[in-house]
C-alpha cells in the first residue's frame, strides 16, 4: 500500500480481491477451488487476529470488510494467501448513477494533488440506463469543474499521476485508485491435496522451490538435514514465514542429524581419493530417504498419532467436512495428507551427465521430483528468497554461494566449506579422476550398498518403527 493510500485508509471500507488462474477452469472445479479459496481467507484472517464484518463474493470477484483498525493487516494477510492476484482497498456503497459520482469526487478530494494528472477508468456489470463511458466522462467532468481550477488539474489518459477507478456490479458500487499485487499468486490450498516431501539443508532455492510448488496447490512436509545448530535456527526462521502463507495450525517438519552420516561419506570418499564423492553420496542419500518417506509416509503418521496425538488441521492430516464424509463413505472424520512428490533445489549435474552417463543415476528417483527453481538465476532465486524472509536480518547459516573448490598438487580435490554446501564447481570439472570415469559401476554398487546400509542402521528402511520416529525428530510449528 502506498504512502497516500496509507494516508487515506480510513476511506475505504472493503478490500476487492482478485483471483488469477481459478478464472481459467471449468465452472465445477472453479466453484470448488473458490470455496477453498474463501475459506483460505476466513481462516488465515482469524489466525493472523484479523477482525471483519463480512466476506463474499459474486461472479468475479470476492469482497472482504474490515474492521477500520484492522485494514492496513487485512491487506499483508491476503498477500500471503494462495490464490489471491490482486487487492484493491475501496470505498463501497450501493446505489445510483448520481451515488457513484458523489464517491468518487469524495476520493478525488482527498488524493488529488496541485498540479496533477488524473484519469478516470470505468467498468460496469448489470443492467443500467448509462455506459462505462458515460461514468468516465461524466465523473472526469465533475472533478474539473469542481477541483479543476483550484488545483490545476489535467486529464492525462496515458500515464496519469493518479488513475480512478470505477467499478459499478449491479448496484454495488466500488471505487478506487490502486492495485496491489500479490508475491505468488497460483491456486488455493485445499486440504486433502496432494503433497511434496521438501529436502532442505540451507540452500537458498530450496525454499525458492518449496514456495513455487506450495503455490500450484500442493501440501509441503519439510525434511531438515542438520549439519549445525546455528543453520538449523535459520532454516526454522524460514519455516515460520512459510507457514504464514498456508491455511494450517500447525506446520510438521521432520530433523535428522546429519554429523555421522557426513563422517561415513567422508571415510568413503578418502578411500577412493576423490572428494566429491562425499557429495554424490550425499545427494543420493537425500533421494533414497525422500523415496522412503513417500512410500511409508501413511504408516508413519499413524505411528506418531498414536505417540503424539498431531494437529488434524497441519500438513500431515485435516477433517473431512459432513458433505466430504457422506460422498467418500468415509467412516472417519479426519484423513491423512497423502505425500506423492520429492522437492529439491538446483544441483547442477548436466555437465557430469554428459560426460559419463551413468551420472544420472545419482538424481534419478521412481518417485517423481519436482525442482521448480531451476529455471531461475541465481539473482531470480535470490529475489524471490527475500519475499519469503521478508525482514529477517540475518541470513549468515542460509548458504548463498558454494564454496571455493581448490586442486592439490597429487590431483585430490579439497573444500574450504562444508560438504553439504559443495556443488560441482566449473573450475575442477576436468579433473574427474580417470578411477572414477573407469571403474564407476563399481563405485555405484558400492555407494548403493553403503547407503542401504546406513538407512537399515537409522531404521529409515522398510517399515517405520519406533526407531525411525527417534531418528527422525518432528518438530512442530
Amino acid at each position: 500500500m502506498s504512502n497516500s493510500e496509507k494516508n487515506n485508509s480510513s476511506l475505504f471500507d472493503v478490500l476487492l480481491i482478485r483471483y488469477g488462474e481459478i478464472a481459467l477452469k471449468s465452472q465445477q472445479v472453479r466453484k470448488r477451488l473458490l470455496r477453498n479459496l474463501i475459506r483460505n481467507i476466513r481462516f488465515q484472517c482469524k489466525r493472523d487476529g484479523i477482525k471483519f464484518t463480512r466476506l463474499w463474493r459474486d461472479h468475479g470477484f470476492i469482497y472482504l470488510h474490515p474492521e477500520p483498525e484492522s485494514m492496513d493487516a487485512a491487506i499483508e494477510t491476503l498477500k500471503k494467501v494462495f490464490g489471491i492476484h490482486s487487492i484493491s482497498p475501496s470505498i463501497y456503497e450501493q446505489g445510483d448513477f448520481q451515488d457513484v459520482q458523489r464517491i468518487a469526487l469524495v476520493l478525488a478530494r482527498k488524493i488529488l494533488c496541485e498540479n496533477s494528472t488524473f484519469g478516470i477508468r470505468a467498468r460496469r456489470t448489470g443492467d443500467h440506463s448509462f455506459s462505462s463511458g458515460d461514468l468516465a466522462n461524466s465523473i472526469g467532468a465533475r472533478i474539473i469543474e469542481e477541483l479543476g481550477e483550484r488545483l490545476k488539474l489535467k486529464v492525462n489518459l496515458s500515464n496519469p499521476d493518479t488513475w480512478i477507478h470505477i467499478n459499478v456490479r449491479d448496484k454495488n458500487i466500488f471505487v478506487y485508485t490502486e492495485s496491489i499485487d500479490t508475491p505468488w499468486e497460483g491456486n488455493p490450498l485445499e486440504p486433502f491435496a496432494s503433497g511434496g516431501i521438501s529436502l532442505i539443508s540451507g540452500h537458498i532455492s530450496e525454499f525458492v522451490s518449496t514456495m513455487l510448488t506450495m503455490r500450484r496447490g500442493m501440501h509441503i512436509l519439510p525434511i531438515i538435514f542438520s549439519e549445525n545448530p546455528t543453520k538449523d535456527v535459520s532454516i526454522h526462521t524460514i519455516l515460520q514465514k512459510i507457514k504464514e502463507y498456508l491455511p494450517i495450525r500447525s506446520l510438521y517438519y521432520f530433523k535428522l542429524d546429519m554429523e555421522s552420516i557426513l563422517a561415513r561419506f567422508k571415510d568413503l570418499a578418502e578411500q577412493f581419493h576423490y572428494f566429491p564423492l562425499q557429495y554424490i553420496l550425499y545427494r543420493r542419500f537425500r533421494i533414497l530417504l525422500g523415496e522412503w518417506m513417500v512410500n511409508n509416509s501413511k504408516s508413519l503418521f499413524e505411528l506418531l498419532d498414536a505417540m503424539h496425538r498431531l494437529d488434524w488441521k497441519s500438513n500431515i492430516a485435516s477433517y473431512i467436512s459432513s458433505k466430504q464424509q457422506k460422498s467418500q463413505n468415509a467412516a472417519k472424520r479426519r484423513k491423512f495428507i497423502e505425500y506423492v512428490a520429492i522437492i529439491e533445489g538446483n544441483f547442477p549435474f548436466s555437465y557430469y551427465s554428459q560426460k559419463i552417463p551413468l551420472f544420472n543415476r545419482i538424481e534419478s528417483s521412481r518417485i517423481p521430483i519436482f525442482r521448480g527453481a531451476i529455471g531461475l538465476s541465481q539473482d531470480e532465486n535470490w529475489n524471490k528468497f527475500q519475499q519469503i524472509s521478508g525482514d529477517i536480518e540475518d541470513h549468515s547459516e542460509i548458504l548463498y554461494d558454494y564454496p571455493e573448490i581448490s586442486t592439490s598438487k597429487d590431483g585430490v580435490t579439497t573444500s574450504t566449506g562444508n560438504i553439504s554446501h559443495y556443488p560441482f564447481n566449473p573450475h575442477v570439472r576436468d579433473d574427474l579422476p580417470d578411477e572414477v570415469i573407469q571403474h564407476f559401476e563399481k563405485i555405484w554398487i558400492r555407494m548403493g550398498n553403503e547407503l542401504n546400509q546406513i538407512l537399515k542402521d537409522l531404521d529409515l528402511y522398510g517399515e517405520p518403527s519406533i526407531g525411525s520416529t527417534k531418528r527422525l525428530k518432528l518438530v512442530q510449528l
